[in-house]
Parts: structure tokens; sequence; C-alpha cells
């Protein structure tokens, strides 16, 4: 998040209890040149099947207003065939810390199974996620 110091910051609020005008200024401040967009990326999150792997790829944010599509993508990816299925992220740009834990869960299931779910190009703030949270993120598998 800032680009010349090692911290990071995760902003935390309510959009039911937040006035429109703060939302507003956050909207704003989160599409800061500071923040660098992935070319492509739409604000709604989408999953389109992976060609020559199972697996998905996501663009868009992971977050508070597209947790219903990311937990239907993350239901899905247990029924997918194979030992080693896939989740391209190269299209996102945002995990929150709710996306991040619906992803541990979902990555438990395929250790359980005894399968692998491999993350492909994660971005910065589901790294950072992990970075802060390493014991329960050990089950996220990152792609070398």
């Amino acid at each position: 998040m800032y680009a010349d110091l090692p911290l990071t910051g995760i902003c935390l609020y309510d959009r039911r209890d937040t006035p429109s005008d703060v939302l507003l200024a956050a909207h704003h401040i989160h599409l800061s040149p500071s923040l660098t967009p992935v070319a492509g990326v739409d604000a709604p999150l989408t999953a389109v099947p992976l060609t020559g792997s199972s697996g998905l790829r996501l663009r868009g944010d992971a977050d508070t207003d597209t947790r219903t599509v990311l937990t239907a993508v993350l239901d899905t990816l247990p029924r997918m065939p194979g030992s080693v299925v896939h989740l391209d992220l190269s299209g996102t740009r945002f995990f929150g810390m709710d996306a991040v834990g619906a992803l541990v869960e979902t990555a438990g299931i395929f250790r359980s199974q005894g399968r692998r779910l491999v993350l492909q190009w994660p971005p910065p703030s589901l790294q950072r996620v992990a970075e802060l949270f390493p014991d329960e993120c050990t089950v996220l598998e990152v792609a070398a």
C-alpha cells in the first residue's frame, strides 16, 4: 500500500453506516494513481474457465460488494476435475480480508481431498494479508 515504506494499511468501514460524502472521498482515495489498476479490470468480479488446465481466471476486485460472486466461484472450484486446480488471479487488483479467508477455507477443502488449489499471480493485497496471518494462510499455494 505504501510504496516507499514497509507498511500495510487495511481500510475497514461499513458502507451501510458511512455517510455518502465519506464513501465518495474514500472511493477517490482508493482510485488514486498510487494504486495502479490492472489493465482491463472492471469493478464487478467475474470468472471464466481456463484453457489448457483445470481452473478459473478471476477479473475484478474481491471485496464486500462482490462477496456473493466470490462465494459462488469458490464453491465451484472443488467440483472441478483434476488433482491440481488453478486459480488465475492476474486480472484482480484487490482481495479483502474476508475474501482471503474464504480462499483459505477453499484451499483447506482441496487439501482434505488430497488435491491442490494453486494460485497464479495473486495481487499484492492478497500477499500482504498472507504475510500478516502466516499461520492461517499456510494452506495457500502460489505458483512459482
